[in-house]
C-alpha cells in the first residue's frame, strides 16, 4: 500500500472517530487516560501521592493541588467540546450586521470630527477626501505602493473558489446562475464568500467544517481528540485545556519517575521488592510512554495556539494563507486583525460575543492606505 493508501485510511479512521456516535468514544478514551494514570500513582506504594494521600504524611496539599489540577483539565475539556463553536445560523448573520452597523457609524463620527480626512465605509468602497483632494495610493512611478480599495475589490473579484479540494466554499463571483437559477453575486470588498452548502454568506475569517457539516465562526480547526471543531465561541477553553493538561502532564512525569524502586542501593526497599512493584514497575513504563507521546504533542500545540493567541490568528489563516481569499494577496508580515497584543488576549479569553471582523479587516486596510502617502495640504 503506496502513501496515498495509508493517508486514506487515516482521514477515514479520524472520520469515523468524529462522525456517527464517535465523540463518544474519544471523550471516553481521554477520561480513561486522565483518570488511569492518576490511579495508577495513587495505588503504588512508592508513589509521593500514596504518601500525601494515603499514608497523610503531611504533605497532602500536594495531592489535592494535583487532583485539583486534573479536575481542572478535564473541565476545560469538556468544555471544548460541549460549547457551540461559532456555528453560523441567521440570527449570528443578524447580530453580526447590527454589529457592522454599529461600529461603521462610530468610526464615521469619529473620524469627521478631526476636520481634514472622511472616512467613508459601506459594503463596496471605502473614500479618503482631503479638502475635495483625492488621495492616491499609487508612488511616482505610478505603480501602487499598497492594495487601494479598489485594488483589494478587483483581486477580491478575481478569486476563486477557496481550494479545490473543497468544492462547497466558493467566492461571491463565481456564484454564477445554477440550476435553480440563484442569481449571480458581486464580490464582496472584503473577499467574504458563500458557502452553498449552508446557503449564506459567510462572515469574515468563517468556514466550512466538513466533518460538522456547518459553517464556523474564526474557523481554527477541526479537531479529532475533541470531536468538534475549535472556533471563536470555545478556543479559549481548548487553550486552558491545554495549558493545565501540560501541567498535569509535567506533574505526573515527576511523579512516576520518582515511584521506580532503586536497583542501585542495597536497602530494606531492594529487600522487599515483590510481584506487586513489578507490576507497578510495568505500568509506570507504560505511564511514562503515554505520557511523553502526549506531552510531545500538547506543548506543542500549546506553544503554536499561545502564538495564534497573542498575533489574533487561526491555525487555518496561518497555515492556509496563500489559499485565503482575504489574506492571499497581503504580504507574509501583514495581520489585518493584529489589534495590540493586550486586545488580542482579551479579545481572546474574554469576549463572550462573536466580534464582527470585518470591520476591523476594513479599518486596517483603509491605514494602510492612508498611511502610504502623505495627506495632500489643503491650497
Amino acid at each position: 500500500m503506496g502513501s496515498g493508501g495509508c493517508a486514506y485510511l487515516i482521514k477515514k479512521a479520524c472520520h469515523c472517530l468524529t462522525c456517527g456516535g464517535g465523540e463518544y468514544v474519544v471523550r471516553f478514551i481521554h477520561t480513561a487516560f486522565s483518570i488511569g494514570i492518576p490511579s495508577t500513582l495513587l495505588a503504588n506504594k512508592r508513589s509521593d501521592l500514596h504518601s500525601w494521600l494515603i499514608l497523610y504524611d503531611g504533605s497532602y496539599v500536594f495531592g489535592f493541588l494535583y487532583f485539583g489540577l486534573l479536575l481542572a483539565s478535564l473541565i476545560f475539556y469538556y468544555c471544548a467540546c460541549l460549547t457551540d463553536p461559532g456555528y453560523v445560523d441567521q440570527k449570528t448573520l443578524a447580530s453580526l450586521a447590527n454589529d457592522e452597523d454599529d461600529e461603521e457609524l462610530f468610526v464615521q463620527r469619529s473620524t469627521n470630527k478631526q476636520g481634514y480626512t472622511s472616512l467613508q465605509m459601506s459594503d463596496t468602497s471605502v473614500s479618503f477626501n482631503h479638502d475635495s483632494h483625492d488621495i492616491s495610493s499609487k508612488d511616482e512611478n505610478n505603480s501602487p505602493a499598497v492594495l487601494d480599495t479598489g485594488d483589494i475589490a478587483q483581486t477580491h473579484r478575481n478569486q476563486g473558489a477557496h481550494s479545490s479540494r473543497d468544492p462547497t466554499y466558493t467566492s461571491n463571483d463565481s456564484v454564477s446562475n445554477s440550476a435553480d437559477n440563484k442569481p449571480s453575486q458581486e464580490a464582496d470588498v472584503d473577499g467574504t464568500r458563500f458557502c452553498r452548502v449552508c446557503n449564506i454568506q459567510q462572515p469574515l475569517r468563517s468556514r466550512h467544517c466538513p466533518d460538522c457539516k456547518k459553517c464556523v465562526l474564526k474557523f481554527d480547526h477541526h479537531c479529532p481528540w475533541l470531536s468538534t471543531c475549535v472556533g471563536e465561541n470555545n478556543h479559549k477553553y481548548f487553550w486552558l485545556f491545554l495549558l493545565f493538561i501540560n501541567i498535569v502532564i509535567a506533574f505526573s512525569m515527576w511523579l512516576a519517575v520518582r515511584s521506580f524502586p532503586s536497583f542501585t542501593t542495597k536497602d530494606k526497599e531492594k529487600d522487599d521488592f515483590s510481584g506487586t512493584d513489578i507490576a507497578f514497575t510495568l505500568l509506570n513504563i507504560l505511564s511514562m510512554l503515554i505520557l511523553v507521546v502526549g506531552g510531545l504533542s500538547t506543548i506543542s500545540l500549546f506553544g503554536f495556539h499561545s502564538y495564534l493567541m497573542f498575533t489574533n490568528q487561526t491555525t487555518w489563516e496561518s497555515v492556509s494563507r496563500s489559499r485565503i481569499s482575504y489574506l492571499k494577496r497581503l504580504r507574509d508580515d501583514d495581520n489585518p486583525f493584529h489589534l495590540g497584543y493586550c486586545a488580542n488576549i482579551y479579545s481572546f479569553c474574554c469576549r463572550c460575543t462573536p466580534k464582527q471582523w470585518k470591520s476591523v479587516y476594513r479599518r486596517s486596510m483603509s491605514a494602510s492606505t492612508l498611511q502610504s502617502q502623505p495627506l495632500v495640504s489643503a491650497a
